[in-house]
C-alpha cells in the first residue's frame, strides 16, 4: 500500500505544480512495433529516421512479451532507436486483469534484465474499480524495479479514473476508425494534461488520419498512431502513409493543457477516490 500511496501523492504533487505553471505537451507518435526487425528492416530504419527528427515512442514486443531468451535483433533496434532519441516500452499483457500477477511480474523482470527499455506498455488493462487493487500491485512492482520507468496502460476504451493514479498514460481509445463515431471520451479526460492519454486508430484512410492528428489537441490526446492497416494485423507494420503521418504530427502545435485549478482538483480527487476504493485486504475479482 505504501507504493500506491506514494504514486497518488506523486500525481497530486504534479497536479499542484501544474497549478503554478502548466507545461504543454507536444503531440507524439506512439508506435506498437509488433513486426520483426529482420523482416521489416526498412520500417525499423524509418522509425530511427523519424526519432532523429521528432519525439517518438515505440513499443517493443519480441514474443508477445519479452520471451525467454535475449533476442539480438531486438537489442540492435533498441540501441539504434535510443541513439536516435526514441523512448522504448516493453510489451506486457495483463489479459484484462485475469493473468496471474506472478506471470505479469515475471515478464516485467525479464524485460528489465534483457533489454534496455524506458518503461512498460501494459496491454489489455481492465477498466473497472474492482481491479484497481490488482493493478496497483503491478504498479508497485514497476516502482520497485525503478521509479524512473514510465508506464502506458491500454484498456483501449474509457477506464475508471483511479487508474490514472497508477500509470502515467492510458490508451483511451484503440479501435477502428469506423467505430470512432460511437466513442465518447470520459468527462474527466479534460482535467488532465494531454500526455496522460493516447489514441490508437486502425483502418483509416489518409484523409481520416490527417483529421485525427489535427483534432488530437482538441480531444486532449498527447500520443497517437493512426494506420490504414485494418483488423487483427493492424500493428504488424507501419501505415502506408507513415511519412505523411510523421510530418502531420510534427506540424501540429503543442497540445493545450487543461486549467491549472482543474488539475489540482483532479489530483486531490484521485487520492480521495483510490483511498476509498482500495482498502487493506481487498479481494481481487476478475
Amino acid at each position: 500500500m505504501a507504493h500506491t500511496t506514494s504514486k497518488m501523492l506523486r500525481y497530486t504533487a504534479l497536479s499542484f505544480a501544474a497549478w503554478a505553471a502548466t507545461p504543454a505537451h507536444a503531440l507524439e507518435l506512439l508506435v506498437p512495433g509488433y513486426f520483426y526487425p529482420s523482416t521489416h528492416v526498412a520500417q525499423w530504419q524509418s522509425l530511427v529516421e523519424t526519432a532523429q527528427q521528432q519525439p517518438l515512442s515505440v513499443i517493443i514486443n519480441p514474443n508477445s512479451g519479452p520471451g525467454s531468451t535475449v533476442n539480438s535483433d531486438y537489442q540492435a533496434v533498441i540501441a539504434d532507436l535510443h541513439a536516435a532519441g526514441a523512448t522504448l516500452y516493453g510489451y506486457v499483457s495483463t489479459a484484462w486483469g485475469t493473468r496471474d500477477l506472478s506471470a505479469v511480474t515475471a515478464d516485467l523482470d525479464a524485460f528489465n534484465s534483457m533489454y534496455d527499455i524506458d518503461g512498460f506498455f501494459l496491454d489489455e488493462m481492465a477498466t473497472g474499480t474492482n481491479m484497481l487493487g490488482h493493478y496497483s500491485e503491478i504498479s508497485d512492482h514497476i516502482t520497485d524495479i525503478s521509479p524512473a520507468l514510465r508506464t502506458i496502460a491500454n484498456p483501449g476504451t474509457t477506464a475508471d479514473e483511479g487508474y490514472l493514479a497508477l500509470f502515467d498514460t492510458l490508451v483511451a481509445y484503440e479501435s477502428s476508425a469506423a467505430a470512432l463515431g460511437s466513442h465518447t471520451p470520459a468527462s474527466y479526460q479534460r482535467n488532465y494534461t494531454a500526455d496522460r492519454f493516447a489514441q490508437l486508430v486502425y483502418g483509416a484512410n489518409e484523409a481520416t488520419m490527417q483529421s485525427l492528428v489535427n483534432q488530437a489537441a482538441a480531444n486532449n490526446y498527447g500520443y497517437i498512431l493512426v494506420t490504414d492497416i485494418d483488423g487483427a494485423g493492424a500493428w504488424e507494420g507501419l501505415p502506408g502513409y507513415w511519412t505523411s503521418e510523421a510530418a502531420a504530427v510534427q506540424a501540429v502545435s503543442t497540445v493545450p493543457e487543461p486549467g491549472s485549478v482543474a488539475l489540482f482538483v483532479s489530483g486531490l480527487a484521485l487520492v480521495a477516490g483510490i483511498s476509498l476504493r482500495r482498502q487493506p485486504g481487498q479481494t481481487r475479482t476478475a
